[in-house]
């Protein structure tokens, strides 16, 4: 039992520490980008909406995941479908990154992306 235990314990600190790494990887350079590629003007919008979408990924993820689990029996359908909830995931980010690129290609003008304002 108590060997179980520490099994356990050294899963999850190893797990932990193998996502802070890959998040540390990730944010920093993404947050970079992000923070070059607008204006000074623009800088506190976009490290908002970049926050926001952190957290509705940190909130979706997990619930998509557990609600594809909840409602399936067996542990390999389990495992099977929330590696494609997963990997569909991972397929809209990177569709909508490409049609990010394919925005920025185009060469639009910052007139040309904002909405109209609509006033009251």
């Amino acid at each position: 039992m108590l060997r179980s235990y520490r099994d356990a314990i050294r899963t999850q600190v190893a797990g932990s520490h193998l996502t802070g790494l890959g998040i540390g990887l990730f944010t920093g350079p993404n947050q970079t980008l992000l923070m070059s590629v607008g204006t000074r003007e623009t800088m506190g919008a976009a490290s908002a909406l970049s926050n926001l979408a952190s957290r509705l990924g940190s909130v979706c993820g997990p619930l998509a995941l557990a609600l594809t689990w909840t409602f399936l029996i067996s542990f390999s359908t389990q495992m099977l479908v929330g590696i494609l909830v997963v990997d569909g995931f991972a397929i809209l980010n990177l569709l909508f990154a490409w049609l990010s690129i394919q925005r920025r290609s185009r060469g639009f003008s910052a007139e040309e992306e904002a909405a109209p304002v609509i006033s009251i």
